[in-house]
């Protein structure tokens, strides 16, 4: 039986030809953990093709599908072209080897492009797994759909579709500068180690769906949903519903036969629909799921802030004792931090997050003392 461990490297190997990408890539592996569809927002070069195309290339022996959408795509592109020898018979049959319906996993770059009758008869094929061919129905071995768009689709008749991807993220440029500069220095060639199987993750999928989920995770869920609904913001009964298959693929991954509430904090990425909603969803979510890991953030946004008021100043006096002050709250904010770590430890809970972070205060610091301290 494949272990969780493996997934884990994967996700590792990936984060390290990446900068800040740690939750994108955590929902990718989620995705195939639970057969659900995902989707990557975010602004032209952010590197979301790049992630879903570094996770096809570690997936052996599965067929992969990959079309950039235009307002001019047409059916034959995703489905595949009309049987000439079949029109001859007066049927309307189309070739599906090497086209989407044929696909284990898919990619669709710049999906809202597209018109709304293409989209909309993707419908049955990513929700049902099934293509309606000249009458017959095949049923389609798709895993993962995943999407990838600057822009959220415009059209009401584009909404069911949109429900349908279940992992929502939001993809931003590359925040801090001192990952900016590693990546447009890195030169290194994307060979991953790491490879799965189709069996390997039907059968890792096949232990997600053992995870044991209890009365007190479920009323949280129920507790989350009160509080969005609060603020007017309505989701499906089956996006809650399916909502659970992601919590145990969560668990599953950390190694647990069940969940717990740390593992609800993946519903920030689950029940938004509109972006600007997301900051406030993830907020309701981590009360409830990681209050550790809300405050968390707020440090390390603190921190983020704190570091580019520093690289604003001119002045070099002005500028050393800015730097000392830095380092001041960044000594108060790795207590903090290390305080998290230490009581989630102890109660087995995923501390990958915090880990980051704390790595962060780490590079904060050796940054600060060699760009403004050392000469001084």
């Amino acid at each position: 039986m494949v272990q969780p461990s493996k997934f884990q490297s994967l996700q590792t190997e990936m984060e390290g030809h990446l900068f800040e990408r740690h939750e994108e890539l955590e929902g990718l592996i989620l995705a195939l953990l639970s057969r659900q569809h995902l989707l990557l927002v975010g602004p032209k070069g952010a590197a979301k093709s790049m992630m879903i195309r570094m996770l096809a290339s570690a997936i052996e022996g599965a067929k992969y599908f990959e079309r950039l959408m235009t307002r001019f795509t047409l059916p034959d592109e995703l489905f595949g072209p009309v049987s000439i020898s079949a029109l001859k018979k007066d049927r309307f049959s189309r070739l599906t080897r090497g086209y989407l319906p044929e696909a284990n996993f898919a990619f669709l770059d710049e999906i809202w492009k597209a018109n709304s009758s293409i989209l909309n008869s993707l419908l049955a094929l990513i929700n049902e797994r099934l293509f309606y061919n000249d009458g017959e129905i095949l049923q389609c071995p798709l895993e993962t759909l995943m999407g990838a768009s600057a822009e959220l689709p415009q059209e009401e008749a584009l909404s069911a579709l949109y429900d349908r991807f279940l992992l929502r993220y939001q993809v931003k440029y590359i925040a801090e500068d001192g990952h900016l500069l590693e990546m447009m220095t890195d030169a290194r060639a994307l060979d991953l180690k790491t490879r799965l199987t189709l069996e390997e993750i039907h059968d890792a999928r096949e232990a997600v769906t053992a995870v044991e989920l209890d009365r007190p995770l479920l009323e949280s869920v129920a507790k989350i949903r009160r509080r969005i609904g609060g603020e007017g913001l309505s989701l499906s009964d089956r996006r809650y519903k399916e909502s659970l298959t992601i919590v145990r693929a969560k668990a599953w991954l950390q190694g647990r036969a069940y969940a717990v509430e740390d593992d609800l904090a993946v519903l920030s990425n689950i029940l938004w629909d509109d972006p600007a909603s997301e900051p406030m969803v993830r907020g309701f979510v981590l009360d409830i799921a990681n209050p550790q890991e809300k405050r968390a953030r707020e440090i390390a946004d603190a921190l983020q802030v704190a570091l580019k008021n520093l690289q604003g100043l001119e002045e070099e006096r002005e500028r050393t004792m800015a730097a000392v002050e830095f380092l001041s709250k960044l000594r108060t904010a790795r207590a903090e931090l290390q305080s998290f770590r230490d009581r989630m430890q102890r109660r087995k809970a995923e501390t990958s997050q915090i880990d980051f972070l704390l790595a962060e205060t780490d590079r904060y610091e050796a940054q600060v003392k060699r760009d403004y301290l050392e000469n001084g």
